[in-house]
């Protein structure tokens, strides 16, 4: 009969073996189709994606290079290999380049609805030297940039975006996924029904809409326009920089502001809490209207279904 302290023993090796070889496969991250292209020549970046995600980043290279990967079980699979022509057979999966733009692109081959139940996860990444212009439309997949500068316009239903570290222009809609963004030089606008909303160290101007989502903004140097029709707003933005307008209707507005800030306050709402230093002007039940540390750009909240609070 085995000793408990050696079947322990026994148990825990096995476990860490099973673990190691799990690591392994998971590190062995393979494409199965890579193209690349001459930064000289892309400028341009446009994805139309059925099932499957893209992430765009910047890396140390001199050209754009693609990688299409497909994932089942946990392992990437190979060109080569049975599963990837298979899947093949029923998705097509193209790379190409026309002028300075670069295109990628998945769909199924019919026109009946794919079935993705037992089917391999599609996935691309496109590394870039710091500059490309993106126009990216996808179906039940994510959106990811990071380190990059240029124009982005990006679309999804049913998936997340992501953009960090990175600069330029964002334009964004998504259905049923949510938003975000952090380290940002630039202007914004993102539109999501279904989805949240969430932006952090931001400078330049936000037009931000969610139907059906909470809103998070933090430290956003610029003119914001955030409105809300299913959730709540938070923010804290410290200075008030340029002109700011909240508004929600089915949640509350909780807005945090620096006590140096100079602006005009005009708050409207069925259940208000204003506790501002320096504040001069007319508190009612349900509006809160006049200036702080004696006026500036205007800061407007509005709530149809919930309480409003700011505070320094």
């Amino acid at each position: 009969m085995k000793n408990p302290h050696q079947t322990l023993l026994l148990f825990l090796l096995t476990f860490f073996q099973l673990g190691l070889t799990e690591a392994i496969s998971q590190d062995n991250k393979e494409p199965f189709r890579t193209a690349r292209f001459a930064s000289s020549d892309a400028a341009m970046l446009e994805g139309e994606l059925a099932g499957s995600s893209v992430s765009i980043y910047q890396g140390n290279v001199s050209e754009v290079i693609v990688h299409a990967f497909l994932k089942k079980n946990g392992r990437y699979l190979e060109d080569g290999d049975e599963e990837v022509a298979e899947f093949l057979s029923e998705f097509e999966v193209s790379i190409e380049q026309s002028g300075n733009t670069i295109s990628i692109s998945a769909k199924p081959k019919s026109s009946r609805n794919f079935n993705w139940k037992n089917r391999p996860s599609l996935s691309f990444e496109v590394i870039t030297p710091g500059e490309l212009d993106t126009h990216i439309r996808t179906s039940g997949g994510s959106v990811s940039i990071e380190g990059v500068h240029g124009a982005f316009d990006l679309a999804s239903s049913g998936g997340s975006i992501r953009v960090a570290d990175s600069s330029g222009e964002v334009l964004s809609q998504s259905a049923g996924g949510s938003f975000s963004l952090s380290d940002f030089q630039g202007n914004v606008e993102a539109k999501t029904s279904g989805g949240s909303i969430k932006v952090e160290n931001l400078e330049g101007d936000i037009i931000a809409h969610t139907s059906g989502g909470g809103m998070s903004l933090a430290d956003i140097s610029g003119t914001i326009d955030a409105a809300s029709s299913g959730g709540s707003i938070k923010a804290s933005i410290g200075a008030v920089s340029g002109d700011m307008s909240f508004k929600s209707s089915g949640g509350s507005i909780q807005l945090a502001v620096s006590q140096s800030s100079s602006f005009d306050l005009d708050i409207r709402g069925g259940s208000i809490q204003s506790n501002l230093d320096h504040f001069s002007g007319s508190i009612e039940k349900n509006r809160v209207s006049g200036s702080v540390n004696g006026g500036g750009p205007a800061l407007s909240l509005q709530s149809s279904g919930g309480s409003i609070r700011i505070s320094n």
